[in-house]
């Protein structure tokens, strides 16, 4: 393609006039060259066939304040100066992916710069849980005027822009303050700009409980009762040390997808699975997916993308861990505890068979210690009969305390406990997969 350029062949001419282009590129690209200045007033048209203007470090681009590109395709790769009041969108970038809306006072001449260079600085402690942008920013500068700061809004960025090398999400604009990046809304002016993105990796779990899979409905073998539900009472504050709340209109939903509890996830270190990295309540739902408090997501932890260990348990059900630590990102990742027992550290020791190739958590820890022994029916004994409730006593989670809750539930799994590792000096390391109840 045909370059067209803007030479500086007059230096004289150069402090008394800018060079003002009247006319339409098209078919051409267009390219400043040395000491060269384009500048683009009110009712000029500018147009190229290509997405890029091309400039030298020494050339000049200027924008009118308040000009409106006649092609909003074009972008200007290098600063470009925007002079006067008005409120102005300023295309730059390298492969025409980058824009801002800026409001500049009457007096005002304002640098803009865009740059795919590594930030400097680091984001500040009011930003945790999020990441900033490895691989663009922006430059916002005052040459002269009497803003005290500059409006920007409108921001885009590339496609293909990375965070801590994935790709963003829930992008919130930063500002370096000379120390840190802070949050723009917060904290807006001059100076450098970027994005960060919301660190976020997702868990698509499934799961089952032995206690909830114990006499299905009828016709209905592969899903959990949801008994609780439907005698209204699952809690709407999470039984775990969260204390996570729901919607009542979420235990509206019935059939495959209707809420059965409230679940235990757990992150651990992929370098020692004592470390808990976070962990939060959730909802299981009758087929056994583990969903976020809307009843439906996956669930989410703002942590970035790297390698877990994955502890998933219930308030009266021994816990698991994951055998090996798995790769998360903010792609949903599919977690399923119910097919294969090797999946899960122990194997067949950390995870009942409840039928072929199928597997659940073990019913029977009353006191949530993370084992069932003979003081969970010791203490479930004197509860016997109490009907209606929400009881760690209900194993079986049919909403009545029964001797059922002994015989099918607890003593089948005497002696079951949670999956502990050997240290290096062959003593057993506890792992505490049992659920963080509000009342341990």
């Amino acid at each position: 393609m045909n370059k067209f350029f803007i030479r500086d062949y007059s230096r004289k001419l150069l402090g008394l006039l800018f060079l003002c282009v009247f006319f339409n590129t098209r078919a051409q690209q267009l390219y400043l060259d040395d000491n060269a200045t384009f500048y683009l007033g009110n009712g000029m048209g500018f147009s190229t066939s290509s997405n890029i203007v091309e400039k030298s470090n020494t050339s000049s681009f200027m924008i009118q304040g308040g000009v409106a590109w006649s092609e909003p395709s074009e972008y200007v790769n290098g600063v470009v100066s925007v002079l006067g009041a008005g409120n102005t969108v300023v295309n730059i970038g390298d492969l025409g992916q980058s824009s801002m809306n800026i409001t500049t006072a009457q007096d005002d001449v304002i640098l803009c710069d865009y740059t795919r260079s590594q930030p400097i600085g680091s984001l500040d402690s009011s930003m945790s849980g999020y990441v900033l942008s490895d691989t663009e920013y922006w430059n916002v500068t005052k040459s002269s005027g009497s803003s005290l700061d500059v409006m920007v809004s409108g921001l885009t960025t590339a496609d293909d822009a990375t965070y801590g090398g994935e790709l963003g999400n829930e992008l919130i604009l930063v500002r370096y303050n000379g120390s840190n990046w802070v949050s723009y809304a917060d904290s807006p002016g001059f100076g450098n700009l970027a994005y960060a993105s919301k660190l976020e990796v997702k868990l698509a779990i499934k799961m089952y409980l032995q206690g909830a899979l114990t006499n299905p409905n009828s016709g209905e073998t592969s899903l959990m009762r949801d008994d609780l539900r439907v005698a209204g009472l699952l809690p709407i504050a999470s039984p775990y040390i969260d204390g996570l709340t729901l919607d009542n209109a979420v235990l509206n939903a019935s059939g495959n997808n209707a809420i059965v509890d409230w679940v235990w996830v757990e992150l651990r270190d992929k370098s020692n699975r004592q470390n808990v990295i976070d962990s939060r309540s959730a909802l299981l739902q009758r087929d056994g997916d583990v969903v976020d408090l809307d009843g439906q997501s996956p669930i989410s932890f703002r942590r970035s993308s790297d390698e877990y260990y994955v502890v998933v348990s219930h308030r009266n059900h021994i816990g698991v861990i994951t055998n090996d630590a798995i790769a998360l990102s903010s792609n949903s990742t599919t977690l399923d505890f119910t097919n294969d027992s090797t999946f899960v550290l122990g194997g067949n020791n950390g995870i009942v068979n409840v039928a072929a190739g199928v597997f659940a958590l073990f019913s029977g820890d009353f006191d949530g210690s993370g084992q069932v022994q003979n003081s969970d029916s010791s203490a479930i004994e004197p509860l016997l009969g109490q009907a209606s409730s929400y009881s760690y006593a209900d194993l079986d989670m049919n909403a009545q305390v029964q001797n059922s809750d002994l015989g099918a539930s607890l003593l089948p799994n005497l002696g079951k406990g949670q999956q502990f590792i050997m240290s290096s000096s062959s003593e057993n390391v506890q792992l505490n997969l049992f659920a963080k109840r509000r009342d341990n």
